[in-house]
């Protein structure tokens, strides 16, 4: 019991000093606000570190009391070689068939759509993009980058259909006036394709 005691004593006095001798990556400890949603009034600029992962996002359904969801990516590029995956939470407030704009800071790296986790009433599924394709995109540093859009559809709940509008992702960007970055349009690609060329 005293040997039991000790260990958590140990742990909780010294659990960063723990972390770092078993060699911890740095990144675990990054700033909590490193993948977040950017508030509209939030300022970014090429100062700040990593870039801006800018992604529309359009969810049809039938009708339901509520709709929640996540897009998850898999960061394939990490300092070290860490693979990560990230979730982009869907807004509280969404509502069925309108279009959001979804503007998240995020590291600089190669970053895959892996799927759509959504749940409305009391149906949910996991939707990915169809043909078996591993679609990625590059976020630099110090630049707003689009990926593309996507759609969840739960009357057609195994796939996302993906588009892509700079046009409209450039315009949408001035709702986020403190954004001082230039916007590149990157859409998605088949990174599984990329790889065997």
């Amino acid at each position: 019991m005293r040997v039991v005691f000790s260990l958590c004593l140990m742990l909780s006095l010294g659990g960063c000093s723990l972390w770092n001798w078993l060699g911890w990556p740095d990144w675990f400890d990054s700033d909590p606000c490193e993948f977040c949603a950017l508030a509209p009034d939030e300022a970014f600029t090429p100062q700040d570190s990593g870039g801006l992962l800018v992604l529309g996002v359009t969810v049809r359904s039938e009708p339901a009391p509520e709709f929640e969801g996540a897009v998850t990516w898999l960061v394939e590029t990490r300092p070290g070689g860490f693979a990560d995956l990230r979730a982009v939470t869907l807004p509280e407030d969404l509502q069925l068939g309108q279009h959001y704009w979804l503007v998240w800071r995020a590291p600089a790296g190669t970053w895959s759509l892996r799927q759509a986790r959504w749940k409305a009433g009391e149906r949910g599924g996991n939707s990915m993009p169809s043909g078996g394709r591993v679609l990625a995109a590059t976020v630099t540093a110090g630049v707003a980058t689009y990926v593309g859009e996507i759609t969840v559809d739960a009357r057609q709940p195994t796939t996302v259909a993906i588009g892509n509008d700079g046009a409209a992702a450039l315009a949408a960007l001035a709702h986020w006036p403190a954004v001082k970055v230039p916007l590149i349009n990157r859409p998605l690609r088949d990174l599984r394709r990329q790889r065997d060329e």
